[in-house]
């Protein structure tokens, strides 16, 4: 085993920053020239729900300084879209919650920080580190005193050689992403800085039972990370299999054209699955819900297109399979919906409706329609279902003319895994 824990590991990023004297220095290398921390006191990690959000807030740490400013630390590991989003709803909430009766308070809110260490990369950001603040568009200047700061530091893009480390900050960094790598620190003109990082980190330095959670949760990581390459790999080698014509578009792509209506944009979304390229639809054809440019505007997209006038538009696909007697007989993606229905003489279909393998409820109708919020608006809406923002991270599942008077749609979130039996 490695002299120094892993901080990549839950077990290991808190045996970092629990200790007062490490948090303090790495904050104050974080912060320079904007904040001199000299003592923090660790906090409940744990904020309880309010009346509005009946959802508790749990951090991996949290602590103040003397004079009330807040810290959040968190270690990621697993990739998640929506990231972002979630950091600043917390600390949004952080900051609503210094809210007082009575006029004397006067809005004086106090600094939030949350700083989060990230093991994969968001498509929002080039570099390792990058700070989100409140400020002016025009002309890049922060209002007033930072109020509300986050911190994303982005390990897989820290690329820099223990030479190339110029500031405090960079060599924090690359001993934290390496500590489990070397023997001694690698920076001998700032010994005294990491001593007792390194002090704090040495996994002989952990109890019996600290070590025993360490070295459980470092199997755990990197099983998890051999899972996750060896799916990457597998569906990597499937996709050329199966979708040799995807080969035709060149890697540097930046943009697909879609001639063609609605139809042949929802194809297009299905034959370049994975390949994380912008599809831009030009209405060709009869229906333009989603193929938004006419022919009389081409010019101009094209032109905002070139000078990288536009906005990237997220939209959730769905995964379905067809299995029969274990065996997957067809698997596909679709933009718009998944329609379970079915063929030959007219009868009723009996539906199981499992969630996560257990069983929601029963369903008597003619088909199922599965639709994204993209596809709520069509064969969904037709049916009597819900319409949700396009946006949005959902499904909908609605019966086609279901034979119960009380039936409605049902609405999981996007990470659900829905199965239906169809009994005959």
């Amino acid at each position: 085993m490695a002299q120094y824990v892993d901080i990549m590991t839950d077990a290991g990023f808190k045996a970092v920053f629990q200790d007062k004297q490490v948090t303090i220095k790495f904050l104050n290398a974080a912060l320079a020239g904007e904040r001199q921390i000299k003592d923090i006191t660790y906090l409940d990690k744990e904020i309880k729900p309010e009346t509005v959000e009946n959802r508790t807030i749990i951090f991996d740490l949290l602590c103040e300084d003397v004079s009330g400013a807040k810290f959040i630390l968190e270690m990621q590991n697993c990739p998640q879209h929506y990231f972002f989003n979630r950091g600043f709803y917390y600390l949004c909430r952080m900051v609503a919650r210094q809210g007082q009766i009575g006029k004397q308070w006067q809005y004086r809110l106090l600094p939030i920080y949350g700083v989060y260490f990230l093991n994969f990369k968001l498509p929002e950001f080039t570099d390792f580190r990058t700070d989100v603040v409140l400020a002016n568009e025009r002309t890049g200047k922060v209002f007033n005193e930072i109020k509300m700061k986050q911190i994303y530091i982005s390990f897989p893009l820290f690329s820099l050689s223990k030479e190339e480390c110029k500031s405090s900050f960079e060599r924090w960094i690359y001993t934290l992403k390496n500590m489990n790598l070397f023997e001694q620190s690698p920076f001998k003109e700032e010994q005294e800085t990491f001593l007792r990082l390194l002090d704090v980190a040495n996994v002989n330095s952990l109890s019996e039972k600290e070590r025993a959670i360490y070295e459980e949760n470092l199997k755990n990581y990197r099983d998890w990370y051999a899972t996750i390459d060896y799916a990457q790999t597998e569906g990597i080698e499937k996709g050329m299999q199966e979708d040799k014509h995807l080969l035709q578009i060149p890697p540097e792509t930046d943009c697909i054209l879609v001639l063609g209506g609605d139809g042949t944009l929802l194809q297009t979304a299905r034959d370049t699955v994975g390949l994380g390229i912008p599809l831009l639809g030009i209405n060709l054809g009869t229906l333009g819900f989603l193929a938004e440019v006419e022919k009389s505007g081409i010019t101009d997209a094209l032109d905002h297109l070139m000078q990288d006038s536009y906005e990237i538009m997220d939209r959730m696909l769905l995964s379905g399979s067809v299995i029969r007697d274990g065996k997957e007989l067809l698997k596909a993606h679709a933009l718009n919906d998944i329609v379970v229905n079915r063929c030959g003489h007219l009868m009723v279909l009996n539906y199981e409706v499992l969630v996560n393998g257990q069983l929601l409820c029963h369903y008597k109708a003619d088909g199922m329609i599965l639709a994204s919020p993209t596809g709520s608006t069509g064969y969904n809406m037709s049916a009597g279902g819900p319409i949700v923002e396009p946006g949005a991270r959902l499904m909908v599942m609605t019966p086609i003319c279901p034979h119960t008077l009380n039936t409605r749609s049902i609405i999981p979130v996007s990470y659900t895994h829905l199965t239906l039996p169809t009994i005959a």
